[in-house]
């Protein structure tokens, strides 16, 4: 079985919580939580959120194991902190993305809506919802749940990136441009985008223009494989 690697700092907080889950301050501070900053997130964010327990080397040995594709690990792990600690978002947030990478949309939807109930105006959880919701066919509630995210932030490429994704799958190639061109209107560094973009004009039989597009993706991003290939 894969093992991840965890920190240093990571593996000597683990080891404590696993034997004690609820910390006293004087262990929080021997942490180095009042001051710590990891990559630009602060972790005082998550320790604060429940009184008497250190959240955040949990949360973030999650996140390794995560971005290690150990889903069914994080299932098991993350629920059962969630059993324990229900209010943050974050926890079932990751639950479904776990199981939607695992294909499993159906759990990832109930959990994602698990996140929403915690956290109404959260945009990055109303698009993994969205997102799950379309990979079962449910177009039409990936849309209103997408719409929901565009009142709430207007300026969020992901959606409407996610909207141009939908729409190519129903089959509404001008309505996937236009909702592409818009994401790129408001983020043009992101390649995902361009790609698509490409594809969905050679869909049209806009071949022309969708190799400019192939190539735009490129110049962001010269070893997308697939771009490469479509040249």
């Amino acid at each position: 079985m894969h093992q991840v690697c965890y920190p240093e700092f990571l593996q000597v907080a683990l080891i404590e919580l696993k034997s004690n889950l609820h910390i006293n301050k004087e262990t929080r501070s021997s942490y180095g939580l009042i001051d710590l900053n990891l990559n630009g997130i602060n972790a005082d964010l998550l320790k604060d959120k429940v009184e008497g327990i250190l959240l955040w080397p949990i949360y973030f040995a999650f996140i390794f194991s995560f971005n290690e594709k150990l889903f069914d690990e994080v299932i098991k792990d993350a629920s059962d902190l969630y059993k324990e600690i229900d209010n943050l978002s974050v926890i079932p947030n990751l639950i479904g993305a776990s199981y939607a990478g695992i294909n499993n949309h159906e759990n990832a939807v109930t959990f994602y809506k698990k996140a929403l109930a915690i956290d109404h105006n959260n945009t990055e959880i109303l698009n993994n919802l969205a997102k799950s919701f379309s990979a079962i066919n449910l177009y039409d509630e990936a849309i209103d749940t997408l719409e929901k995210s565009i009142i709430l932030d207007e300026k969020n490429y992901d959606t409407y990136f996610n909207l141009g994704i939908i729409n190519f799958n129903k089959g509404e190639y001008e309505e996937s441009l236009k909702n592409y061109k818009h994401a790129i209107k408001l983020n043009n560094q992101i390649d995902k985008i361009y790609y698509n973009m490409a594809i969905t004009l050679s869909k049209k039989g806009n071949n022309k223009e969708a190799i400019n597009f192939f190539l735009k993706t490129l110049k962001l991003n010269p070893n997308h494989i697939k771009a490469l290939n479509n040249i």
